[in-house]
């Protein structure tokens, strides 16, 4: 759906039909913020399972230009690495382990120039063939004239509505309004993520890190 026509359904339900209120600007950001609160909350992002190689002395998984919004699980060709802390490793561990090539057995969220990264430990001693599952941060929407579709599945337009619904509600301070579209739109998050969860159910998801949310 163009955001065009989400702007307009938006500024009707609110009857800010010259989109005063509600300007194209902003239904753009809540279209955005819709999206990647759906990512966050249903696994319809989650990439299908993607493979890397490392060599001798790697100490993160490459990903390109893909920022990660939530890992899933990752494999090192011997068994699957588990999802840790940095704080965590260096009080199991301590620092000269973490600084020793080995196994990669663990992998942590690092952060560098606002950019999530995937870090490995211990530092890789020689070549590994890593297969991992990743939700990757949606691409954003500048223009009332690009679609939806190309990022999220038609079949979420209807949750991305309700979610701008509610921004706009809150824009114009009527709360009653706003917490009904919310809480018709979390019930409906619930179900969403059911529906996902249930169609792959061999992998266990991880929740998403409480830096994802500032």
């Amino acid at each position: 759906m163009l955001i065009s026509a989400i702007a307009t359904i938006v500024q009707n339900s609110i009857g800010d039909r010259g989109g005063i209120m509600a300007k194209d600007d902003l239904v753009i950001f809540w279209v955005n913020e819709a999206i990647m609160d759906i990512f966050r909350k249903t696994e319809i992002g989650r990439a299908n399972p993607d493979f890397v190689n490392l060599v001798a002395n790697d100490t993160a998984v490459p990903t390109g230009s893909n920022q990660v919004l939530r890992m899933h699980y990752m494999h090192n060709g011997l068994f699957e690495m588990e999802e840790t802390t940095a704080d965590e490793l260096l009080n199991r561990h301590g620092v000269n382990w973490l600084e020793t090539p080995g196994t990669p057995t663990y992998y942590y969220r690092g952060y560098t120039a606002g950019v999530t990264t995937i870090q490995i430990a211990p530092i890789a001693d020689g070549p590994y063939t890593i297969t991992f599952s990743a939700t990757w941060v949606p691409t954003q929407f500048t223009l009332v004239s690009q679609n939806t579709n190309t990022v999220i599945p038609s079949t979420y337009e209807n949750d991305v509505i309700r979610f701008c619904v509610m921004r706009a509600h809150e824009l114009e301070k009527d709360f009653r309004a706003s917490e009904k579209a919310q809480e018709h739109y979390n019930n409906n998050m619930f179900e969403r993520a059911d529906e996902t969860h249930a169609l792959d159910d061999s992998y266990s998801t991880i929740s998403p890190d409480e830096w994802d949310y500032m």
